[in-house]
């Protein structure tokens, strides 16, 4: 992940997500004329107090480099402990930060209590087996655990090859190991080394006795041999009797004089190129331990000293030229950059070594030194021309790429080909077309220049947790601190990455260009805008609706629909004999939303099947509108004891990824955890699932890649286990979004087995690995089967309305009451028709009838969508001249159909009494003209009758409540 290059404050506040405070700050340290780094500590402790007092900062290294640069180092503290691998680097010019780098980590409020002593370690895990180096305390933040830890460095009795163990205070169980001992070549192969007759510097102790110590250089040079043992804590001198190294009574001692000799030349090397005083920049001694073990084919620096075995019939011992420079640049990295040996920060640790290595070589031997590594102690290990020679990569994450995590330590000795071959390029050029099938055109910078540029990299910028994106922009930042912004030498940095894979080609002079990763959205839209200008110092974006922005990579959000043409100026100075203002013009168009989709069903059964197989795509069903109730994934499904008209939500394209189940080495998880993952369009995030260890209430978060709240979802967790949760997360295109669950106490489950990152739908989301520090590849943290759909205008999950048309028998009798000749049946479609003359009565299309004169009549049913037609019996009426019943009084009644009230229109003072009856004839309701309006609010909704008698006569009318 690209770390942020900012000013440190607005570093320090955005990581620790203390907004307007820290803006406070930010303002008054930048408004400061010039920040000294005595400073720091005061300022940065007034940061962080305002949520967790325990964080704080000390400086443990600065450098001032050949141009005017002071780099500060500080390490980050909790309390009075150091967190293990964080450090905040601060470049200062002229007495101001000009940018800052880092890999601080967030923590919680933590648990200091120590509950095993030392000596309870050392028993717990029979350490006292084990030769002991170094002890101390310091915070880890590492897979499930993030606490305080026994930071112990120890080896095997009798080996060089030393760990560091973290032990928790609490339980004394072992947290983490890591590797401390850098081994040349993992795979043991090599050859004997000659260099031919050199000039050494001896130690004399006497006339006659001569031992391989310089003492020119730094505080010394000394070489020893272990006597084929492997306690490398006891070991004796090579000693010659006349200063001249070319008789000697052991076997293989003479490769001592070639240990010897290239360590003087590494040291010489980096003070000379580089005014760098030993590895550590204050002398550091430089001791060689050679004729380690028997037949050990390797050679390895061991966090203190160089250690060399004598290889075997077919490899001869580890010293030549460029594997000691290799070794000892090992020492250079722990001392600077203490990149990770894991996974793309140790390929990184690894390629450094090769490249200084090489250069050592050059430098010492300019007539036979070439481009491989270790040739001559058997065949080359490793080739900075062509890597592919020895089945390495040449191209970032292309061809013999190996996976990361897992054994081999992530590939590190074999991914470390991606810089190495860039390196090669800078130094040499080439033309060619790369593995992408892109050409490339670099015209190499020589030796001196290149070196130059790599070291300031790897001594000014890295940090233990950088990867290959940050290894490019910093060396292509190297490059303008040393070269200028317009240079040959960042043209060709820059094209030398093309070629091995890693951003795009260097264009000449200064240029204005930006990316947008998603052109055409709804409202509202935000759009995240990608930089992609070269040479430029400052920029100007307008977002085509009057509003601008300075920032370098501005994020804006289009609220109103509309076509928008946004403008970057790029301005820099100098403008390499070029314009010095360049514009770049996009456009982006945001629409208004689309309401969704609403279909209807008419069900004549009590089981009906839905089939939407016509869509072509995935199909969620739901039984409320905002997805919370899963019901279906089929496109085909069967919908069973329909007793009234139901409302079905759908959506369309929503897609799983993640891993599907809480399964292989599942287990409970209480710690602070997130899953990071990539999107590519814009999405919603309609659900996960998870797998709770107790009851209650979590909020997930979705954050950015800095760790800023975007989007949080308060949900309850009502069962143990698995439980599907509803986000409904709207995702913009970015990197590196974290989704996790606030708080410190989680109690969701993650899994530790069966994982394989990615997680990825193409072009659309990729889960890619979880923040677990050194071990984010081997864990996947709380959210399961990702429920993700493409964003489209469609906000709002698409409606099936099931209407119940015909789920029982018809009703064919006929009844006749206060005049009105009526059906119950209330479902289907009608038709009144008169038997004497046989035919069908014009309008009369109720199920009800209001005859005007005697007759016989019946009523045809029937129901279109359900193919059925009945017909009732004739019904007879003779008896109208008993009741008169009229429908054409001045008396008239609205709304019909109404909500909740009935409005009587005509001479109300003649009403004597109101009555409203259902269908079947019951009454509801008995009113008087004092109550009007009629109100219908306690009725349920359907088909009623109202009558209204007046001194003279009564007037029915059909009414339906809605």
């Amino acid at each position: 992940m690209l770390r942020r290059f900012s000013a440190i404050i607005y570093i320090i506040c955005s990581l620790s997500s203390y907004s307007q405070e820290n803006n406070n700050v930010y303002n008054r340290i930048n408004n400061t004329e010039k920040v000294h780094h005595q400073d720091f500590d005061k300022w940065s402790n007034q940061v962080y107090s305002n949520t967790n007092e325990n964080i704080h900062f000390k400086l443990i290294d600065s450098l001032t480099d050949q141009i005017g640069y002071t780099h500060f180092k500080y390490q980050q503290y909790y309390s009075n402990y150091p967190v293990n691998h964080a450090v905040l680097i601060t470049h200062v010019k002229n007495g101001r930060i000009i940018s800052s780098n880092n890999n601080l980590q967030q923590l919680p409020i933590l648990d200091l209590k120590i509950s095993k002593t030392k000596p309870e370690i050392i028993q717990q895990n029979k350490l006292h087996r084990k030769t002991i180096h170094s002890y101390s305390n310091i915070i880890l933040n590492y897979g499930d655990f993030t606490g305080l830890c026994y930071k112990i460095v120890l080896s095997e009795i009798n080996s060089p090859f030393k760990f560091v163990h973290y032990y928790s205070t609490k339980t004394g169980k072992l947290i983490k190991t890591e590797q401390l001992t850098h081994s040349f070549h993992a795979e043991g192969i090599g050859e004997t080394v000659y260099s031919g007759t050199q000039t050494i510097i001896t130690d004399s102790i006497n006339p006659t006795t001569f031992h391989l110590r310089d003492y020119s250089r730094g505080n010394g040079i000394e070489t020893y041999s272990l006597n084929n043992t492997m306690d490398t804590s006891s070991y004796s001198n090579f000693t010659d009797t006349d200063n001249n190294w070319d008789t000697f009574t052991a076997p293989l001692d003479q490769y001592a004089i070639d240990a010897h000799w290239g360590a003087g030349k590494t040291y010489d090397y980096y003070l000379s190129q580089h005014n760098r005083n030993s590895i550590d920049g204050n002398g550091k001694k430089l001791i060689n331990l050679l004729h380690y073990g028997n037949n050990f084919v390797n050679a390895f620096w061991d966090g203190d000293k160089m250690i060399y075995g004598d290889g075997n019939s077919t490899t001869g011992p580890l010293v030549s030229i460029d594997i000691v420079g290799h070794e000892i640049t090992h020492g250079l990295t722990s001392n600077t950059a203490m990149l990770l040996l894991e996974n793309e920060p140790g390929a990184l640790n690894e390629s450094f070594s090769d490249i200084f290595g090489v250069l050592i070589d050059w430098y010492a031997r300019p007539l036979v030194a070439n481009w491989t590594v270790g040739e001559e102690v058997s065949s080359s290990i490793r080739s900075l021309a062509d890597p592919s020679v020895n089945n390495d990569p040449k191209f970032y994450k292309g061809t013999n790429w190996k996976a990361l995590g897992g054994t081999g330590f992530g590939g590190i000795h074999s991914n470390n080909g991606v810089q190495n071959h860039w390196f090669y390029l800078l130094v040499n050029g080439g033309t060619g077309t790369n593995e992408a099938g892109h050409d490339y055109n670099i015209n190499g910078i020589g030796m001196d220049k290149a070196s130059k540029i790599a070291y300031r990299n790897l001594t000014v910028y890295l940090t233990p947790t950088s990867g290959y994106e940050e290894a490019r922009f910093y060396s292509i930042l190297s490059t303008k601190d040393l070269f200028g912004p317009c240079s040959p030498e960042l043209e060709a940095v820059t094209n030398a990455w093309y070629a091995v894979g890693l951003g795009d080609e260097y264009i000449q002079g200064n240029s204005a260009d930006f990316e947008i990763s998603y052109h055409t959205a709804c409202k509202p839209f935000t759009v995240n805008f990608t930089n992609k200008s070269q040479n430029a110092e400052s920029y100007l974006w307008d977002f085509g609706n009057g509003v601008t922005s300075t920032e370098t990579n501005p994020s804006y959000t289009y609220n109103e629909t509309g076509t928008y043409t946004i403008q970057l100026t790029a301005t820099s100075t100098p403008n390499c004999g070029l314009s010095s203002i360049k514009r770049y013009v996009d456009t982006i168009v945001v629409s208004d939303s689309i309401a969704p989709k609403i279909d209807t069903l008419i069900a004549c059964t009590e089981s009906i099947e839905v089939n939407l197989s016509e869509k072509n795509t995935s199909i969620h069903w739901y039984s409320d509108s905002l997805g919370q109730s899963l019901m279906d994934t089929n496109r085909v499904i069967s919908i069973n004891n329909l007793r009234e008209d139901t409302l079905l939500y759908y959506e369309e394209g929503v897609i799983e990824t993640g891993k599907m189940d809480f399964s292989n080495l599942g287990a409970y998880n209480f710690d602070v955890r997130h899953q990071l993952f990539d999107v590519f369009r814009p999405i919603q995030l309609k659900a996960v699932t998870v797998y709770a260890y107790s009851i209650g209430n979590r909020t997930i978060e979705l954050r950015d890649r800095f760790g800023n709240i975007l989007q949080t979802k308060n949900v309850n967790i009502t069962s143990i286990g698995q439980n599907r949760v509803t986000l409904n997360f709207t995702v913009f295109p970015g990197k590196d979004y974290q989704l996790g669950v606030s708080g410190t106490n989680i109690a969701l489950g993650r899994s530790s087995g069966g994982i394989n990152y990615p997680y990825e739908i193409p072009n659309l989301i990729s889960i890619h690995r979880s923040n677990a520090l050194n071990a984010g590849y081997s864990y996947y943290y709380f959210f399961y089967k990702w429920e993700v759909k493409p964003l489209d205008c469609t906000l709002q999950s698409n409606q099936l309305f099931i209407k119940i048309d015909s789920l029982s028998k018809t009703d064919t009798t006929l009844y006749y009451s206060n005049g009105i000749l009526f059906s119950n049946d209330s479902l289907n479609d009608y038709q009144w028709y008169d038997c004497e003359n046989n035919t069908p009565i014009a309008n009369e299309i109720n199920n009800s009838f209001n005859p005007t004169e005697n007759g016989t009549f019946s009523l045809i049913i029937s129901n279109e969508y359900c193919n059925s037609i009945d017909t009732t019996n004739c019904f007879e009426i003779n008896t109208l001249n008993l009741n008169k019943v009229s429908n054409n009084l001045p008396i008239s009644i609205y709304p019909n159909p109404t909500k909740n009230e009935i409005h009587i229109k005509g001479n109300k003072a003649s009403i004597k009494s109101i009555i409203v009856k259902d269908i079947t004839g019951k009454i509801k309701l008995e009113l008087t003209n004092n109550t009007l309006p009629v109100s219908l609010h306690g009725l349920s909704n359907g088909i009623y009758f109202i009558e209204i008698e007046t001194l003279n006569e009564k007037v029915i009318k059909k009414i339906e409540k809605i």
